[in-house]
């Protein structure tokens, strides 16, 4: 007589992590577990783009409005500048746009309350950075310093990022502007010891990671 033996295998489920909008490193995923494939779209036009900030007697470099940290890339910048409250003559054009890569454009305002629109700057960074409005030198106790900036980009962007084990590469994917990139490992999908890194290369995205993860994790 020939025993039956039934055994049942049971699979841990594929989840999906979500990978927020980001020009940086990130790491989602902490090992160990299987990497099984991934979603990434190019998302550079949902970096904040529009910001606006106010600040009362504000200290010499202070700032007065910022975006968030946007990819390398070329823009165009459309920024204006306000004052309002007690002004005096220290005020006249202490203003000034700065980029990630350290250029620098004075604000031109005579020391009157007002809203004063600038000329439109054209930036280029290869580094990821903020752009931001500042005050150059003290203001006058009670002035009240605002500034809005609009960053539109002047390039068609591109997003490139590489998923990383520790130093070890596990895939590349890019996108051209509003693109999408899914891709899914084969078999088994590829044993992760350590943790997944998205390391952007260019660009911004955001998506998800699709993992198993052991019972015990």
């Amino acid at each position: 007589m020939t025993a039956e033996l039934d055994i049942t295998f049971v699979a841990a489920p594929v989840r999906g992590v979500p990978v927020p909008v980001t020009s940086v490193d990130v790491t989602p995923i902490q090992g160990p577990c299987v990497l099984n494939g991934w979603s990434f779209r190019e998302a550079s036009g949902e970096l904040a783009a529009d910001v606006s900030g106010s600040v009362t007697s504000p200290a010499a470099l202070a700032t007065i409005a910022t975006t968030a940290s946007l990819p390398p890339g070329t823009y165009t910048i459309a920024w204006t500048v306000g004052l309002a409250g007690t002004l005096a003559a220290a005020d006249a054009n202490n203003m000034r746009l700065v980029d990630s890569a350290g250029n620098v454009l004075t604000a031109i305002m005579p020391a009157v309350a007002g809203t004063y629109p600038q000329a439109n700057a054209q930036v280029t960074t290869t580094v990821a950075g903020a752009v931001l409005v500042q005050a150059i030198a003290l203001a006058t106790v009670g002035a009240v310093y605002s500034a809005d900036i609009v960053v539109s980009p002047s390039l068609q962007p591109t997003a490139i990022v590489e998923l990383q084990d520790g130093g070890q590469v596990l895939g590349e994917s890019a996108m051209q502007a509003q693109g999408t990139d899914t891709e899914v490992m084969p078999r088994e999908g590829v044993r992760v010891s350590g943790q997944v890194k998205v390391h952007v290369i260019q660009g911004a995205v955001a998506g998800v990671l699709y993992a198993t993860f052991d019972k015990q994790s």
